[in-house]
């Protein structure tokens, strides 16, 4: 609405896939509570300094939510390589890019670029995924 304070009611409801009179009875409580204020025109609708502090808090919500998430499900992230020699799951390898795939390698070798933690077991040829990856010159 800040974008186009001329949005239809209409075009609204299509975008959220429900319906014109969902969105009329939406619009009437969030102006009745202060949050949206009508303006002159039938499709001219903004939101209130309260709506845009409300809009900001429920942001703020809605992050601390999906960081707990992800904090519960213990969402790791993992960079996938192909294991030149086999590789145990928990296994410090070194990494090197060949011709754009990375590749893991001897960890204490001078040529590793980056070292990272093999999160599955690998034979030769197999790619795994590997976790907490820090630069050769950090570790």
């Amino acid at each position: 609405m800040h974008n186009q304070p001329h949005i239809k009611q209409k075009d609204i409801a299509d975008t959220m896939g429900i319906t014109i009179q969902a969105i009329s009875k939406y619009f009437k409580k969030l102006t009745e509570e202060g949050l949206l204020e009508a303006g002159s025109g039938r499709a001219d609708y903004r939101l209130t300094q309260k709506g845009i502090g409300k809009l900001h808090e429920d942001l703020k919500s809605l992050e601390r939510y999906v960081t707990s998430i992800r904090s519960e499900m213990k969402i790791e992230r993992a960079l996938p390589a192909i294991a030149t020699q086999p590789v145990k799951a928990g296994q410090t390898v070194g990494l090197i890019v060949k011709e754009g795939i990375t590749c893991t390698f001897d960890s204490n070798s001078p040529v590793t670029e980056a070292k990272e933690i093999a999160m599955t077991d690998a034979a030769v040829g197999e790619d795994l995924g590997a976790k907490e990856l820090a630069r050769q010159n950090e570790t």
